[in-house]
């Protein structure tokens, strides 16, 4: 089985046109990143007057600087390969367009209806890209060496969110 990382990007706040969070293959690498699921969940816990963004799962051919992030291991006696460079704020170059998302970016509330806001809290109305439904058929977003993958955020510039990546390198 491939060695599994989790890489959380705690409390990351929007920006227009950010890369919220991303994982780079760097050029060299002598492995193979597979990611399987991307969630993106509302931490919003103070009032914001919130807006509906654009979130964007996006292929990248370049990622340099931002506020480097260091993926958990599922077996603790894992290490990630020092070419797989994940970060927040990164500068990138995004080409190929997966998904996009429409994102309420107010925060959520204790009352008798939900909205899009308290769905945006859950787990299952939080995955915004899963390959974990059992098809064989289909692959997970492959990144090799010089690729990668990020959440640019197209509009937005209040309030923040936690954004959660599942992946294999080998």
């Amino acid at each position: 089985m491939a060695a599994t990382y989790t890489l959380w990007s705690k409390n990351t706040v929007f920006a227009a046109n950010k890369c919220m969070a991303s994982i780079f293959n760097n050029t060299g690498s002598p492995v193979v990143v597979k990611l399987y699921r991307i969630y993106a969940l509302n931490n919003q816990y103070v009032a914001v007057t919130g807006v509906l963004t654009n979130l964007e799962v996006r292929k990248l051919t370049s990622a340099t600087g931002g506020t480097t992030i260091t993926p958990v291991p599922h077996d603790t006696l894992n290490t990630i390969n020092a070419n797989v460079v994940c970060a927040t704020n990164a500068t990138v170059t995004p080409t190929d367009l997966y998904r996009r998302v429409l994102w309420s970016t107010d925060e959520p509330t204790a009352n008798t209806t939900m909205t899009i806001d308290e769905f945006e809290c859950l787990l299952p109305f939080g995955c915004i890209w899963s390959m974990g439904y059992g098809d064989s058929n289909v692959e997970p977003i492959t990144l090799n060496a010089n690729e990668g993958v990020g959440i640019i955020n197209t509009g937005a510039v209040v309030g923040q969110c936690d954004l959660i990546f599942e992946f294999t390198a080998a």
